[in-house]
């Protein structure tokens, strides 16, 4: 008889999260994470089948407004959709040239430790207007997952979402800088 070990490989991760305004640090946390089926699912291809590697990955912020759920289920074409959540939009990419219509780019280091993360370059939100967020999620897989409120059918996959502990007013002026750390 073959005796049979079983692999746990956890693919969940940790936003850590800091919250600036006018050059002062209000706050600090870390958010784990669920990770998406259909992230699960494109892992595994990528791994095992024949389905090419994502080679770009950009956050975006989830807005408190119309805010119900994150679920596993959640998938790309259904951000500010059906997944229970919508888009906070109102910010711009500092590493980007200040871009207004991209996310923010999560710009790895090599892996280390048996994990991966962007402590290098972490990815910044320059917030430009009013709102309150609720959370935050990574996505990928398509040049088109830079561009902020796109839903476009075709290769796009949400990796990732967390729900902050609380909801947080932020107004113009503000800034997130987040790094996001998958532990293996």
């Amino acid at each position: 008889m073959i005796k049979k070990y079983p692999i746990n490989l956890d693919l969940s991760g940790t936003f850590d999260i800091e919250y600036w305004y006018k050059e002062k640090l209000l706050d600090s946390f870390n958010k784990s994470n669920n990770v998406a089926n259909q992230a699960k699912n494109r892992f595994l291809d990528i791994s095992f089948y024949r389905v090419p590697k994502i080679t770009s990955w950009w956050m975006g912020l989830i807005d408190n407004i119309n805010y119900t759920s994150v679920a596993i289920t959640d998938v790309y074409n259904q951000i500010n959709g059906t997944n229970g959540w919508i888009e906070f939009t109102n910010y711009t990419d500092t590493n980007n040239a200040n871009n207004a219509t991209t996310r923010p780019l999560w710009n790895t280091d090599i892996a280390s430790g048996q994990a991966i993360s962007n402590t290098t370059i972490k990815s910044l939100f320059d917030i430009t207007g009013n709102g309150a967020i609720r959370g935050i999620f990574l996505v990928g897989g398509a040049p088109n997952a830079q561009t902020k409120n796109d839903r476009t059918n075709g290769n796009a996959i949400i990796w990732a979402s967390a729900i902050l502990s609380d909801i947080y007013p932020i107004v113009a002026g503000a800034q997130f800088k987040v790094t996001y750390t998958i532990d293996a």
